[in-house]
């Protein structure tokens, strides 16, 4: 269930990461 949760969690940060390297490709920035 807690397993379930985190990666969700890191599915919605990928999908706001996208987002972010959409509108700002200018300001790149690797956060892996």
């Amino acid at each position: 269930m807690l397993n379930a949760g985190y990666n969700k969690g890191l599915q919605t940060l990928d999908i706001i990461a996208g987002l972010f390297i959409f509108f700002f490709p200018e300001e790149r920035v690797d956060v892996t």
